[in-house]
């Protein structure tokens, strides 16, 4: 099974009473106690075609992705790429999460504002699947999920996608490049040291 953003809120998202999208480019999907029973629709493996970041509020989940198995445990985010096969496996009955999920050409056009790779999503992929959020970073994410929320539900704005754009740029440049390079520092750190052998 493949999850595009084009099948929002038909067949493979019909079934989420909290999606919110603007022109099959980017969507807001928040699950909670109202529809955390839908998660059970995704026991089984599936391939992602959105880019999407997760960000754990509560609870917890497990899973996997490519076969690798995690336990996430909130506050912490979930990068997923395009092509990776999925599977729920379980998570806690308070379990609250919001998913931000965009397509290869919402990315490529945030690359070509920046001069830079995808940014939302640039944390380290080598690392743990999961990452803990530190309070500044998911409180920005918070804030800017919130107005995301404004800008989709003023649907006679012709510019709602530029919109969106910009301000993932502004939230990556005013606190997410703070987090990742700290991701990046450990990782660095953990690395072993290769020593050179005698010949």
């Amino acid at each position: 099974m493949t999850i595009h953003i084009t099948d929002i809120p038909n067949e493979s998202f019909n079934h989420y009473k909290h999606v919110l999208h603007v022109d099959n480019e980017f969507a807001l999907i928040e699950i909670n106690k109202d529809n955390i029973s839908d998660l059970s629709k995704f026991n089984y493996p599936y391939k992602a075609e959105a880019f999407t970041l997760c960000i754990v509020l509560k609870g917890w989940v497990k899973g996997k992705i490519n076969s690798i198995e995690y336990n996430a445990i909130a506050p912490c985010v979930i990068s997923i790429y395009p092509n990776q096969i999925l599977q729920h496996d379980s998570n806690s009955e308070d379990f609250y999460i919001i998913c931000i999920a965009f397509t290869k050409n919402f990315a490529s056009n945030i690359a070509s504002y920046s001069k830079n790779e995808i940014l939302l999503l640039r944390f380290p992929r080598q690392d743990n699947i999961s990452h803990h959020l530190s309070q500044e970073t998911l409180t920005a994410l918070l804030d800017y999920c919130a107005y995301i929320k404004k800008i989709i539900a003023d649907t006679d704005n012709p510019f709602r996608i530029k919109s969106i754009q910009h301000l993932t740029v502004a939230l990556f440049y005013s606190t997410v490049w703070k987090q990742i390079s700290s991701y990046k520092k450990k990782t660095k750190r953990q690395e072993p040291t290769i020593l050179p052998t005698n010949s």
